[in-house]
């Protein structure tokens, strides 16, 4: 996967294939870390390192991890068993395709930053994140169940939690709280670097827009 705003780094495809041909079978996919350009205004560089590889489904349901589309790499042998993008799906085509391919095979990890992304987060999306959000967690539904009540609560929350957050970064302050709310009550025992991060959020939306809902 290559999106024409981002890049490759040259030793990408070399250091993801190798990894895959000396796993067992059971390997059948992987990830690598990732430079990430995020434009509001200013261009903010970060670098993903992630470490996570293994059966890896339930953290990936959790959100302790993120797999960047244009760093993804597979067996072209498990699209028989996982097909391929849900064009039914408004967003999050890939995020369900993950979901699908974790059931199937564990996960490698290239914890280099191999893709250098472009990403303009300075567009209100949240009103489509939120009904996107909601048609995923629809369609695996069975799937977070399957995790016990707790997990899935867990999912669920998290979910809410990161939808409330996109409201608070548009300065949309009471939408925002009401899905934190929800969050909060679907299970409170989200990190607490995740709440230190939603003050932040909520502290700069107060500043920006105290009148806005």
């Amino acid at each position: 996967f290559l999106d024409s705003d981002d890049a490759w780094l040259p030793e990408k495809l070399e250091r993801q294939v190798g990894l895959l041909e000396g796993a067992d079978k059971d390997c059948g996919c992987s990830y690598t870390g990732a430079i990430i350009n995020t434009q509001s205004g200013l261009i903010k560089q970060t670098l993903y390192t992630p470490s996570r590889h293994g059966d890896a489904l339930k953290p990936y349901l959790l959100g302790e991890f993120t797999i960047w589309t244009p760093t993804f790499l597979f067996r072209s042998e498990l699209l028989q068993q996982t097909g391929s993008f849900d064009t039914a799906l408004i967003r999050l085509e890939d995020v369900d395709f993950f979901l699908r391919m974790l059931q199937q095979c564990k996960l490698s990890c290239v914890s280099e930053p191999m893709v250098e992304l472009f990403l303009d987060i300075g567009k209100e999306v949240a009103e489509l994140g939120d009904k996107c959000d909601q048609i995923l967690l629809h369609k695996h539904h069975e799937l977070i169940a399957h995790q016990g009540i707790f997990l899935s609560r867990y999912i669920y929350a998290t979910y809410q939690f990161r939808i409330g957050e996109r409201y608070l970064n548009e300065g949309r302050i009471s939408k925002g709280l009401k899905h934190i709310a929800k969050a909060i009550l679907q299970n409170p025992l989200l990190p607490p670097k995740r709440y230190a991060a939603m003050l932040v959020r909520l502290f700069k939306a107060v500043l920006k827009n105290p009148d806005r809902s």
